[in-house]
């Protein structure tokens, strides 16, 4: 009988039903979808850059205490905290 705290006995035990093939095959898999959610990540967080800049810099160019300026300026600023 294997010791249920022998994590290694348990684990080729395992083994022993489930064959190396189909776990490398699944484990390859996991990693395609890993791979593929970061790449989605990224891409949505970098797909519009422009308009974030266009407001820091329309904020930048508009007079010293107006509300436009203001208010872009914080908003560029909470976008970027």
């Amino acid at each position: 009988m294997i010791d249920q705290f022998d994590k290694p006995a348990v684990f080729f035990q395992f083994l022993k039903f489930f064959p190396l093939r189909l776990l490398s095959q699944k484990l390859d898999e996991l990693k395609d979808k890993i791979q593929g959610a970061l790449v989605d990540r990224v891409v949505e967080d970098f797909v519009d850059i422009t308009t974030p800049l266009k407001q820091f810099t329309d904020a930048v160019l508009a007079p010293e205490g107006t509300t436009y300026h203001t208010l872009l300026f914080k908003l560029f600023t909470f976008i970027i905290t």
